[in-house]
């Protein structure tokens, strides 16, 4: 969609909901992976817009776990720092000429990465997620049910690669093997991890963390749901301890978990399952990229050369994270 087009149908969306008219072309800005998000300007406002990728919307179940997952960030809304949708008559999900939509207030503030997160911000961010966690809270209608690793056809999209010479292929035939046995050892590990289940954000980066005035705001719930607190825990600590170099930094690890056990207590969990489910999110976001890199989910050449490029930024973190495992668990037993 070009920016005219752009300007008109985010005009008519706010022209539907009671909103002010725009004064100026809506900005994209940075940070979506999947979905785009502008930054829309009215004479006495600002707006964070989402326009949703209209191949994700028609999956099976994602208008309705869309709407779940911020049904999830309202009822914690109260409890952590979280920059929720506005609802319109009850609704948080707009919908205009086939195209869905979310509105949020404008945040001035900006995400911190790798070597310019402090020690104060990893024990922020373990103190909100224990917080998260402690809350437990739940949401009526929605059952606890473990999201699944699945089993990938990375056999699949090597054939399809080497078909259209993927510029992914060679690198794929390197890792094709431990991608099955990480595959097939996340998906036990999850099926394990079913029996202790939390409602949660499960992608606590730190692009979807907005930092004002040194104060953290959760952004982005779209991949909210149930999940085994440790596991998340685990991703969290992969996340905000990345020393840029490849590693991980042991003083903001001990800070940030220090901080979450403060909040939740001892943290008793089977340390071997849990590193091996951590393989799982990576996967998952892998096979999507695969599937938009050939064009199988991808609606513009943009969005082929974002797979692309996720594929190869995804086969490094995997590999990363292979390598990290051993430390990590005798970080996490010590």
């Amino acid at each position: 969609m070009g920016y005219s087009e752009t300007y008109s149908q985010i005009g008519k969306l706010f022209d539907k909901y009671g909103l002010e008219k725009l004064i100026e072309e809506p900005k994209q800005v940075t940070g979506g992976l999947m979905h785009k998000v502008y930054q829309v300007t009215t004479k006495h406002n600002k707006y964070a817009v989402k326009e949703f990728n209209p191949s994700v919307m028609i999956r099976n179940g994602a208008i309705e776990h869309i709407v779940n997952s911020e049904r999830i960030s309202g009822a914690l809304k109260e409890i952590v720092p979280v920059i929720s949708a506005i609802q319109f008559n009850d609704n948080t999900l707009l919908m205009l000429n086939k195209q869905y939509y979310m509105i949020f207030n404008w945040l001035d503030g900006k995400s911190i990465f790798s070597q310019h997160i402090s020690l104060k911000n990893c024990v922020q961010i373990g103190k909100l997620l224990g917080e998260i966690h402690k809350a437990d809270i739940v949401i009526p209608g929605l059952h606890k049910k473990i999201n699944e690793t699945a089993l990938y056809e990375w056999d699949k999209y090597l054939l399809l690669g080497r078909e259209i010479n993927a510029e992914w292929v060679d690198e794929l035939i390197q890792i094709a093997d431990e991608l099955k046995k990480w595959n097939e050892d996340s998906k036990e590990a999850c099926s394990s991890l079913s029996d202790e289940l939390v409602l949660s954000h499960r992608d606590l980066d730190p692009k979807n963390i907005m930092w004002k005035n040194d104060n953290p705001y959760i952004i982005d719930w779209e991949a909210a749901g149930y999940l085994n607190p440790h596991q998340e825990l685990l991703e969290v600590l992969n996340y905000w301890t990345d020393n840029g170099s490849g590693g991980l930094d042991k003083n903001k690890f001990e800070a940030l978990y220090h901080a979450y056990r403060v909040i939740v207590g001892s943290c008793q969990a089977n340390w071997k399952m849990v590193l091996a489910s951590g393989f799982g999110g990576m996967l998952g976001w892998l096979d999507y990229s695969f599937k938009r890199s050939l064009g199988i989910e991808a609606e513009s050449l943009e969005e082929k050369e974002l797979g692309t490029e996720q594929v190869f930024g995804t086969m490094q973190a995997l590999r990363q994270y292979a390598g990290q495992t051993t430390l990590l668990l005798d970080w996490l037993e010590g």
